[in-house]
């Protein structure tokens, strides 16, 4: 048959022919080119099976060009999409970077102006230029926020022993000093240990458990819980807490960007912290997702690298 293989697969296909008749495999299946009896060329699965006690083999050829077409197809659009990612990505940074410039220059003349002429405004003028000092206020942490998420998606990856129980408890003792005089119970299962990026984790980490903590603070008694569990073949983390909860109608927008589930007025934050979460788990091959109760709220999330 090596007569219809096209040249350049010639190769593989005599090694695996004479691997079989010298019955060193029981049998080969191959995706290779072969030559059609009208000369053209086309993708075949030929596969040679070894009959047993005997001196010949059973062979088959089949057409799969229409498959392999399929693949290069899906192939050629998945490296566009990543392109026209990276190229967003590229934009949103630069974009985000440049913006810092111009507001800083805004912020920095409010606060000038609050400064020395306030005393020359009258009430309504002050209010105005304090809901400026604001507004720039906010816009940069917006921003800072953008370069960050930009910055996870851009990172250079490391693989490394990750002990993800020793990161929630660090976060824990740092987030329980905010709260003095009302403590938050932070429990944390011992010895949960990952294989990833750690610098990511952390950052996935304290967004997580800053989630949870901000929520909580009109709970009675606000508990946080860390810890992992076996589901099927996964290995699925979770940061627990009793806090307000959220509507499960609306569980896909917690991760976009700027898509808030409550008011700012009552939970201040950017709506940025989950959207990065996403994308850190994202990278390690894993993913997340949440639920919620009225008085609860629980997010999964499994990575592929756990020990």
């Amino acid at each position: 048959m090596a007569d219809i293989v096209y040249p350049p697969d010639v190769g593989e296909y005599l090694v695996a022919s004479n691997d079989l008749i010298a019955k060193n495999i029981p049998k080969y299946n191959l995706e290779l080119r072969c030559i059609t009896k009208s000369g053209g060329v086309n993708w075949s699965n030929m596969s040679a099976t070894l009959i047993k006690d005997a001196d010949y083999g059973l062979a088959m050829i089949e057409n799969i060009d229409q498959r392999k077409q399929a693949e290069a197809e899906l192939l050629k659009r998945s490296r566009e999409l990543q392109t026209i990612n990276n190229e967003l990505e590229t934009f949103s940074y630069s974009v985000s970077h440049d913006l810092m410039a111009p507001l800083r220059s805004i912020e920095g003349f409010s606060k000038i102006l609050l400064e020395d002429y306030e005393d020359k405004l009258d009430e309504q003028g002050q209010d105005y230029l304090h809901r400026v000092c604001k507004a720039t206020k906010d816009m940069g942490l917006l921003i800072s926020n953008l370069l960050k998420l930009a910055k996870v998606s851009r990172s250079h990856m490391r693989q490394e022993n990750v002990d993800l129980s020793s990161i929630a408890l660090e976060i824990g003792r740092e987030l329980q000093k905010r709260r003095k005089g009302y403590p938050v119970e932070f429990v944390v299962n011992p010895e949960i240990k990952v294989k990833g990026d750690k610098a990511l984790l952390q950052i996935a980490m304290r967004n997580l458990l800053d989630n949870a903590f901000k929520f909580t603070k009109n709970a009675y008694h606000p508990q946080i819980v860390f810890g992992a569990k076996q589901d099927n073949e996964n290995r699925v983390y979770y940061v627990s807490d009793n806090g307000v909860g959220f509507n499960m109608d609306y569980a896909k927008r917690l991760f976009v960007p700027f898509q808030r589930l409550h008011k700012a007025e009552e939970f201040p934050g950017s709506g940025v912290g989950l959207a990065t979460v996403q994308r850190i788990v994202n990278r390690h091959g894993g993913k997340i997702w949440a639920q919620s109760a009225p008085g609860n709220a629980t997010f999964y999330f499994t990575l592929d690298g756990g020990l």
